[in-house]
């Protein structure tokens, strides 16, 4: 099935969702909604095609060779994704480090993968692992770090309405778990 049809029974039903809680789509400010929504879905759900499999693969498939063996922290990478449960927004604060063993991958590619990592629904916990079981795959390093700050919608829009509650979760891998010297001086790069 292609992109555009897709998009359309997407659209179809956010029409059908917004007419029965009461939307009038004629009216001004809604006349284009269905389709909007149907366009930010299709890049909020990016992770789940076979053509973001292929770029994924393909940006962690460029690394190049380093003697460094100290840490690396990629510090502040923004990116947004989607609550499982609710499909609301959860914005991200997440650092990445890592320690080379005689090859690295670029700063921007970092944050790269971690933002299409990020394009999918996909809980907090699991992405953090996610992001670091990926990384240690594909660079065989010491170890790797992640820390993800999240400020989660459902919990600011409806629920319990907690505005200024974060979530926090680490995923440490190698010789940040290992080793509390390591894990130790990554947290002192990330607070």
């Amino acid at each position: 099935m292609s992109k555009m049809i897709k998009n359309k029974i997407v659209e179809l039903a956010i029409a059908k969702i917004l007419s029965n809680l009461g939307i009038n789509l004629n009216e001004p400010d809604f006349i284009d909604t269905p389709n909007r929504v149907a366009r930010m879905y299709s890049e909020m759900f990016y992770m789940r095609t076979k053509q973001a499999q292929e770029e994924l693969k393909d940006i962690l498939s460029t690394t190049f060779p380093t003697d460094n063996d100290e840490m690396i922290v990629v510090q502040n990478i923004q990116t947004c994704s989607l609550c499982p449960h609710h499909l609301t927004i959860v914005d991200y604060n997440i650092d990445v480090a890592y320690i080379p063993i005689k090859k690295a991958i670029g700063l921007s590619k970092i944050a790269r993968f971690v933002e299409l990592l990020s394009k999918q629904p996909i809980l907090q916990e699991q992405l953090t692992v996610l992001i670091a079981k990926h990384l240690m795959d594909i660079l065989k390093p010491l170890g790797v770090g992640v820390r993800i700050k999240g400020k989660h919608y459902c919990m600011i829009a409806r629920g319990i309405k907690q505005r200024d509650s974060f979530t926090v979760t680490s995923a440490l891998l190698g010789v940040f778990k290992d080793k509390e010297a390591t894990r130790a001086e990554f947290l002192s790069f990330i607070t």
